[in-house]
């Protein structure tokens, strides 16, 4: 896999991970994560307003905040699998028969409270989305990396709806079309006991490059 995609890989990562800025969610008496599998739209607005697909991902999350996703292009082939496994307490980037540690953390493992959305820096509103509360945050290059507007459910690590702001005008787009409440499979959310395992720390010194101070 080339390093560019890698890299797209591992900004999608970081966003999952380490959420919003101001949000941490830490100890007892949060409301628990929800198990769910969604099927995401993935496309483009181009600046003259065309919209071009660039594929579909399913994302599979568990009550304990292990989670996972595949990446599929227009045809349908499969570019991208990602395995964020608690028992391993990491995130893996799969591939065949091998699976790459690129994190050394599955991020969050209970929900985050509705005033922590409400006071942080880039709150922009509330919405209703799929029968719960969705916040929006809006993100700028000084704080986020990138011009972006996140929505999230709190019990969801995945946001419903990103759009990354391009600088030529355009849109790149990732959004929820459906959820399936419940837990998926565990060959979703699990390393199979098959895969040879190997680790790189080149994400994790990106990771802590890009971390806002």
């Amino acid at each position: 896999m080339r390093y560019k995609t890698l890299f797209l890989t591992i900004a999608s990562v970081i966003f999952i991970v380490t959420g919003f800025n101001f949000v941490r969610s830490r100890g007892q008496g949060r409301p628990p994560l929800k198990a769910a599998t969604m099927q995401i739209r993935v496309y483009r607005i181009n600046a003259d307003g065309s919209v071009e697909e660039k594929g579909t991902k399913t994302a599979y999350q568990s009550a304990d905040g292990s989670y996972g996703w595949t990446l599929r292009d227009v045809t349908g082939h499969v570019v991208q699998r990602i395995v964020a496994d608690s028992k391993h307490n990491g995130v893996f980037l799969v591939q065949k028969d091998t699976g790459v540690r690129i994190l050394s953390t599955i991020g969050k493992t209970v929900a985050d409270l509705p005033q922590e959305y409400r006071s942080m820096p880039g709150y922009a509103g509330e919405t209703s989305v799929f029968g719960e509360t969705a916040y929006i945050e809006k993100g700028t290059k000084e704080r986020n990396g990138g011009d972006s507007e996140a929505t999230r459910i709190p019990s969801l690590k995945l946001p419903i709806k990103l759009i990354n702001f391009n600088d030529d005008g355009s849109q790149s787009i990732e959004e929820v079309v459906s959820i399936l409440w419940g837990e998926p499979t565990q060959d979703k959310v699990r390393l199979s006991s098959k895969l040879k395992l190997s680790e790189t720390d080149l994400f994790e010194k990106k990771l802590k490059k890009e971390q806002p101070q």
